[in-house]
């Protein structure tokens, strides 16, 4: 939120404790830059300390991160994707739009076009490698997302039943947390999957996701990564939930 601080600061691994303590809750910043912030870094000193001053910390609770878009702070797929849905996912031509100053707004993981959601989701060459490896394990000969829309009402020609179509809209919108989660990474720690890394993180994500929803059945592993559309086979209930 904060780039040209954070250039600023000596200790890139600094945490809030080594900045921020309190006085008769009162905070007091002890920062420690290589320069003293001017200008526009300036004004975001300003918006950070104003923003510290009117947080909430507890001092018994453990650290744990919350996701601001769920009244309960707790993140699910479902609340990425209804921000997806609607385009208010923070991607940098949304930011640029509502005035954050950026260094840029090309995609910070191809840097080949100007980061839309679009762009993030499907278009960029990491996500297409990702998606073609997807459509691979599926044994699917034509996925193809034309818009973000598509990702909520895709369907795989392989599965007919009502579970079927839940598994694999689980994959989907795993699909889409595992690309999102990598942008973040690189933007936020310069550290970036392999295509085929994230694939496997993805698989076994669903895997997990998916076993603990299914109540009435059981996944195989090894199966689950080599013919997941066995799974489809003599199930016609409701899914996953």
């Amino acid at each position: 939120m904060f780039p040209r601080l954070y250039r600023l600061e000596l200790n890139k691994d600094a945490v809030v404790a080594d900045r921020i303590s309190f006085e008769n809750a009162a905070a007091v910043f002890s920062w420690s830059w290589s320069t003293q912030p001017r200008w526009r870094t300036n004004d975001e000193l300003v918006i950070l300390t104003d923003s510290i001053k009117q947080h909430k910390f507890s001092c018994n609770t453990f650290s744990s991160w919350s996701w601001l878009h769920c009244n309960n702070g707790i993140f699910t797929t479902e609340s990425l994707l209804h921000r997806a849905m609607q385009n208010k996912l923070p991607v940098r031509v949304e930011l640029d739009r509502k005035g954050i100053d950026l260094h840029s707004t090309r995609c910070p993981v191809c840097d080949a076009d100007i980061e839309t959601l679009h762009h993030t989701l499907l278009s960029c060459s990491l996500s297409i490698d990702i998606w073609d490896k997807i459509r691979r394990w599926w044994n699917y000969n034509n996925l193809n997302f034309s818009c973000v829309s598509d990702l909520s009402k895709s369907a795989n020609p392989h599965l007919n039943t009502t579970l079927g179509a839940s598994i694999w809209q689980t994959v989907v919108w795993v699909t889409c947390y595992f690309i999102w989660i990598n942008r973040n990474d690189r933007v936020f720690s310069k550290k970036s999957l392999s295509s085929a890394k994230i694939v496997l993180n993805i698989q076994s994500k669903s895997f997990e996701w998916i076993s603990s929803r299914w109540k009435k059945g059981s996944l195989d592993w090894l199966t689950w990564i080599s013919n997941p559309n066995r799974f489809d086979a003599n199930h016609t209930k409701v899914g996953i939930g």
